[in-house]
């Protein structure tokens, strides 16, 4: 009896040390009120099955999702408060002043920020004003420089 609650205990452990290594979806908390009309359905639908973030680097999953939402929800982004950004995105991967970072990457590992030829990295940058802190402007950064 003791044995096999020592190896429920020793899965437990080795579970959840694993799983930082994963990506997990990262829900949004961003109500239909919150959002236009326009928005709010597919928008919330994506980033409740596809924004995956990594458990241990501050870093998101480079998939189809990641890639499109620059494209496809720029005018949702557009004119949103910072704060209802964060809510509906969750914490930024980075912050310098007047911008929002989300790094994506399909492997998340620690050479990314190493390695100036690292294949996948991709920057998602909001950019908004620090007055009305209010997102002006989306971009995406192939290969990221340093934020000054």
């Amino acid at each position: 009896m003791k044995s096999i609650f020592y190896l429920a205990i020793l899965i437990i452990v080795v579970s959840c040390c694993m799983n930082k290594d994963l990506f997990y979806v990262q829900h949004t908390k961003v109500t239909k009120e919150e959002l236009p009309d326009d928005c709010y359905d597919k928008l919330i639908s994506d980033i409740n099955t596809s924004w995956l973030k990594h458990g241990k680097q501050d870093c998101h999953l480079y998939n189809t999702f990641s890639q499109g939402i620059f494209t496809e929800y720029q005018e949702c982004f557009k004119g949103m408060k910072v704060s209802l950004l964060i809510k509906l995105l969750g914490q930024p991967d980075k912050r310098v002043e007047g911008k929002l970072i989300y790094v994506l990457d399909n492997r998340c590992d620690k050479e990314m920020d190493k390695n100036p030829d690292y294949l996948y990295r991709k920057d998602i940058v909001f950019i908004y004003s620090l007055a009305s802190e209010i997102i002006e402007d989306i971009t995406v950064m192939n290969k990221p420089t340093p934020y000054n």
